[in-house]
């Protein structure tokens, strides 16, 4: 069995009147070296490099960054990073063009919430996150380093990917899980309910031990997901604005 190797960083950023912590894992691995996996938003990039010096890397030690998807708070230090330390960016086909700045972002944070920031913040977070190159496209079955294996998990967003280590069932979910009160639950603002629904059936099915969610956490012990093992169990358990034909 291939034990993995990773720590994850509470990342607290504040923008304007709001604070948010996002969890960002770092794998490492003895050939390769250090995959990232999200950035946070922009100008996390200082506290992602002292992170890694603090765990006994040089900063030159992060080799690649693994983004699960285009949101501005998984993509935003991701450029910085790359222009700090060469390292390259990996990424889902389907959210190149919104990386790379082809073409507009997924969506951008809601009128109402730029209206209380200043107005260059506001500026910036409207835009999206700064373009980066996308280095190398990253497919469903996917072995990365370390024996990481790529799950595709659209739903959140239309290219939205997780990776998973089977040898251990760690499961680094981006935001096709969240953990709220320390449980697992359905994934908020998804851009498509039916297809979060079957992704969330997929991962319950590989018998998660360990989650990591950007946004709450981790939770352990047996497997996490399994309330979430059908697409049935999962509209019995109340998918906030899902209608009962979105999930058949």
């Amino acid at each position: 069995m291939q034990k993995p190797s990773f720590h994850v960083l509470l990342l607290q950023q504040e923008f304007g009147p709001f604070r948010r912590t996002f969890h960002l894992t770092l794998l490492s691995d003895s050939q390769h070296g250090l995959t990232l996996i999200d950035t946070g938003l922009p100008g996390a990039e200082m506290q992602i490099l002292d992170f890694i010096q603090q765990l006994g890397h040089d900063t030159s030690d992060l080799k690649a960054i693994v983004l699960t998807h285009s949101d501005i708070d998984h993509a935003g230090s991701a450029r910085a990073l790359q222009d700090l330390t060469g390292a390259q960016v990996w990424a889902g086909l389907e959210e190149k063009p919104q990386l790379e700045g082809t073409l507009p972002p997924l969506r951008t944070p809601p009128a109402h919430l730029l209206a209380q920031l200043p107005a260059e913040l506001a500026l910036q977070l409207g835009r999206g996150s700064v373009p980066v190159q996308v280095n190398r496209t990253l497919s469903e079955g996917e072995v990365l380093p370390g024996g990481w294996k790529v799950i595709f998990t659209p739903g959140h967003t239309p290219g939205h990917l997780s990776v998973f280590h089977p040898d251990t069932g760690v499961l680094v979910a981006g935001d096709a899980v969240m953990v709220k009160e320390g449980r697992a639950v359905f994934p908020d603002n998804s851009m498509d309910v039916a297809q979060a629904t079957h992704s969330l059936s997929r991962l319950a099915g590989l018998d998660v031990q360990h989650l990591i969610a950007h946004h709450g956490g981790e939770v352990s012990g047996g497997n996490v997901l399994d309330a979430w093992s059908s697409p049935e169990r999962v509209k019995n358990r109340g998918v906030p604005g899902c209608p009962d034909t979105a999930l058949k």
